[in-house]
């Protein structure tokens, strides 16, 4: 702890130490009021557990902006990989939760009933509310740990979707995340998708995005011919599109295919499918040229 935040701590403590002061110098210039008007002692009780509700009220918001503080310092130590507004929710969640039973226990409130009370009814709840508490849960352990972060580059492959989605991280929230695909669309992807039921692959290198994809032609021409015809404009290519690199191997021969994988280093992911396309169309005239080559 530096000493901004030990600074911080200290200030908290001290605004809690004279809000208790204040409240209970209110609650005894009551009482000494009451006491020289002659209001009837009934009353006090129900004063005295005001006062103790405004307290236990005034702790709770400091212990608030403690935890926020702090989770605070945490993100900005993670350089914004992490971000724990989830784990502040839910701590939130739980010192309103422990400032009521504190409460309730000070009143003489029974919490015996109520928690079998609880119990039955959390049950029913539970079942109501699985899915958001799952997505709840995904959402921390995406957030929280780090796993993606704004203006990364990902490809998401699930059996849920139709296809393997590639795009730009644009922002990651407690329930879902949002992509920029390729096409431009945005896509809300819930967190319980994201963690429990896909793989996802980071793209970026540095500053740069790397990404491999196949191409398909005909095995009546033979591949490497179509390669090194290729690599003949690769040059070109390159400064055509802007592209730092391109490297293509020949992978598999099936039947009556043959299928050649590209490597490509670039910078924005949002341009993939131009790259793509220039790419695809040079080995289709790649693979023409050689086909319709005179032979000796």
């Amino acid at each position: 702890m530096n000493s901004q935040e030990r600074r911080s701590l200290t200030k908290s403590v001290i605004s809690i130490l004279i809000a208790v002061i204040i409240v209970y110098s209110f609650e005894y210039f009551y009482l000494t009021i009451a006491n020289f008007l002659n209001i009837p002692g009934k009353y006090d009780i129900y004063v005295k557990d005001a006062f103790v509700a405004l307290i236990i009220i005034i702790v709770a918001f400091v212990l608030l902006r403690i935890t926020r503080k702090l989770l605070n310092q945490l993100t900005l130590r993670s350089n914004g990989e992490r971000n724990l507004n989830g784990i502040y929710i839910i701590l939130r969640i739980l010192i309103y939760a422990l400032a009521i039973t504190v409460f309730l226990i000070y009143a003489g409130v029974n919490l015996e009933g109520a928690l079998v009370g609880g119990a039955i009814g959390g049950v029913v709840i539970g079942f109501a509310v699985q899915s958001v508490v799952s997505s709840l849960l995904s959402g921390l352990l995406v957030t929280a740990g780090g796993f993606l972060k704004p203006d990364e580059s990902i490809s998401i492959f699930s059996w849920m979707f139709p296809e393997t989605l590639t795009g730009k991280v644009e922002d990651v929230k407690t329930l879902y995340t949002r992509v920029k695909l390729t096409n431009s669309r945005s896509v809300l992807i819930p967190n319980t998708i994201l963690f429990g039921s896909s793989i996802f692959t980071k793209l970026n290198e540095g500053r740069k995005v790397k990404y491999e994809f196949n191409s398909v032609i005909p095995a009546d021409v033979n591949a490497r011919e179509v390669i090194a015809n290729f690599t003949q404009k690769k040059e070109k290519l390159m400064a055509d599109l802007k592209i730092d690199e391109i490297n293509s191997y020949f992978i598999q021969k099936n039947g009556t295919t043959n299928t050649i994988s590209f490597i490509i280093q670039f910078e924005e992911i949002v341009n993939l499918n131009g790259y793509m396309d220039r790419i695809n169309t040079e080995v289709e005239d790649s693979y023409w040229e050689i086909k319709n080559k005179p032979k000796n």
